[in-house]
């Protein structure tokens, strides 16, 4: 059996888990994992999130049953506490008051101002971005009309949906 494998085989069979660089952070239990992510609930009381590259920092630890039961406990104890959990709302930057003034300068003619709509409508435009509404409601009207799609169902090609919307939501 290679290094590899053994390493792989000893992480399957190990719940707990300890960050190779921050030890501090204490023990660790893997909450989830999903395509180039995984998170892990520490002793600490936080829940760190690793991407794709970083995980080999995280090393499963061998530890005596009575403890490992024991923090595993713990720290599925509070994975279960944390999903009745809501986010706090973020705090604005600034007062709303204080947004309107700023807006009130930048764009003083409002939604219906050319600077407004040229720079986020997009209007006249030589290209499109993602914040250009203009272009993005007459690409959903050419790419996604119901009679289209209805044809596309018929034929089966629900893929062919798929990449006609992901055009209109990309910008060209």
């Amino acid at each position: 059996m290679t290094a590899e494998a053994a390493e792989s085989q000893s992480s399957e069979s190990s719940q707990l888990f300890r960050h190779e660089v921050r030890p501090e952070w204490g023990l660790a239990l893997l909450a989830w994992e999903c395509a180039d992510k995984k998170a892990y609930q520490f002793d600490d009381g936080k829940m760190r999130i690793f991407k794709k590259g970083y995980h080999s920092f995280m090393k499963p630890v061998e530890v005596e049953a009575s403890v490992e039961s024991r923090v595993t406990t713990e720290l599925e104890d509070t994975l279960e506490a944390r999903k009745g959990e809501r986010r706090k709302p973020l705090e604005p930057a600034y007062p709303f008051s204080d947004q309107l003034k700023i807006f009130d300068k930048l764009y003083p003619e409002g939604f219906h101002g050319d600077k407004w709509t040229e720079k986020h409508r997009g209007v006249g435009a030589s290209s499109r971005l993602k914040r250009h509404r203009e272009p993005a409601l007459q690409d959903a009207k050419e790419n996604l009309a119901q009679e289209d799609l209805d044809d596309l169902v018929e034929a089966g090609k629900a893929g062919e949906i798929i990449d006609r919307a992901v055009a209109v939501l990309k910008p060209s």
